[in-house]
């Protein structure tokens, strides 16, 4: 209260800002013309209502092959595991290490005489 008295004493009660003459009978009509009104943007609903089952059976089809790829892939890989397990169960170990070099000098690309000359340099 105190501020306020000694303000009023100081300066006076005039208001130091004046608003202009017919300053808002005007301003509706000038923020009027300052909006801009969206475009409309023209609409074909009959399209996207015939695509909307398209688009239902695409993604239905791409879970199904992506399902079905990841299922017959982990069959395969199962196959070869049992596969590779049958072959070590029925071999006895003499057999089962000359098919393991035999398998490894095919993926090296080596004879026996090159496998017979490493071991006997070592």
């Amino acid at each position: 209260m105190k501020e306020e008295q000694l303000l009023k004493q100081k300066f006076g009660s005039q208001r130091p800002f004046k608003v202009p003459e017919g300053y808002f009978d005007s301003l509706e009509k000038s923020l009027m013309q300052n909006v801009v009104e969206p475009a409309v943007p023209n609409k074909r609903p009959a399209i996207k209502a015939f695509m909307r089952p398209l688009k239902w059976a695409a993604c239905f089809a791409a879970v199904l092959l992506v399902s079905g790829t990841i299922y017959f892939n982990s069959l395969e890989k199962e196959s070869y595991q049992n596969h590779a397990d049958n072959i070590s169960e029925n071999m006895s170990s003499s057999v089962y290490a000359d098919y393991i070099l035999d398998e490894i000098s095919d993926y090296a690309m080596l004879d026996n005489d090159d496998i017979y000359s490493y071991v006997e340099n070592e």
